[in-house]
């Protein structure tokens, strides 16, 4: 298992570097993965990361965001779900990171803390559930589920179910200064 994780790695650190050295029409973006251990299942495509587990994300400049932005994913626990390894066009051939287990995620002035999260790769689209903490440039909604679309800032925050509230702290110009 350690050996066919270990060629995994080299795979990806080399279709990386070809990839750097060749023309590109549009950056791809690059991650970085840690834990304690991690697990390999190429018939499954996944990735299993336990312990102190890690996403580190740089995205390139995009027509919204001029400058690399980093993203940054910690939980007790991740899935990590790859694309068919033939297809280039996702970002090192992630397509889900599913985590569990004080989970947080954060972008800029963009931060959620949950209980479990499944962070779209493709889409940069974050689902959680389980005791949501939202904050965005200092105004914090708190509730039970939640979903951000990072590339257009759309937040939706609910709670377990109708009967549940949703609270928050809104800060006079923290949203869009």
């Amino acid at each position: 298992m350690h050996v066919n994780f270990f060629i995994f790695c080299l795979f990806i650190i080399a279709t990386s570097w070809v990839a750097a050295s060749a023309p590109l029409k549009v950056a791809q973006p690059s991650f970085l993965i840690k834990g304690k251990e991690m697990q390999y299942e190429p018939k499954k495509n996944q990735s299993h990361v336990k312990g102190d587990a890690h996403a580190i994300r740089t995205r390139p400049p995009s027509k919204t965001s001029p400058l690399p932005r980093t993203q940054t994913l910690t939980a007790d626990y991740f899935q990590v779900n790859f694309s068919n390894l033939s297809d280039q066009q996702s970002s090192q051939n992630i397509d889900t990171i599913e985590a569990e287990g004080n989970v947080y995620f954060q972008e800029e002035d963009f931060s959620i803390r949950a209980e479990r999260c499944t962070y779209d790769c493709k889409t940069n689209i974050i689902t959680c559930d389980g005791k949501i903490v939202l904050t965005k440039a200092g105004s914090t909604i708190k509730g039970q589920k939640a979903t951000a679309n990072l590339e257009s800032d759309y937040y939706n925050v609910t709670g377990k179910d109708k009967s549940d509230t949703v609270q928050a702290v809104l800060l006079p110009n923290s949203i869009h200064p």
